[in-house]
């Protein structure tokens, strides 16, 4: 392969890849989360993520790109998700929980 196209090629490849990894989320998002993972189990006052267990805050918010204040029950099996987690009497809560777009390759975990 010559100069010119070894060139072309990784300018492509750094366009794919910087589109993907700006991809917008809403204003209503933060720009970091404390964790992304898999939700594996939603129930009642607790939830599973990348099988780890985590009790549900009281208070938990949670938002789709689609609606800043969604109801926790949209939230699906194998969801990918961005969340906040804070601590009450030295227990660990997830308070805030954001749905990763399906689209959002740059949260995606490399299989």
């Amino acid at each position: 392969m010559n100069k010119t196209n070894l060139l072309t090629g990784t300018l492509l490849a750094a366009l794919m890849f910087s589109s993907s990894v700006l991809a917008e989320l809403p204003s209503w998002y933060p720009r970091q989360f404390d964790a992304v993972g898999f939700v594996d189990v939603l129930s009642g006052s607790s939830i599973f993520i990348d099988d780890r267990p985590y009790i549900l805050s009281p208070t938990v918010k949670f938002a789709t790109p689609d609606s800043k204040e969604a109801d926790l029950n949209q939230l699906k099996l194998r969801d990918l998700i961005g969340f906040n987690v804070i601590t009450i009497n030295s227990r660990r809560l997830v308070d805030r929980i954001w749905l990763i777009p399906e689209d959002d390759a740059s949260y995606r975990p490399i299989q």
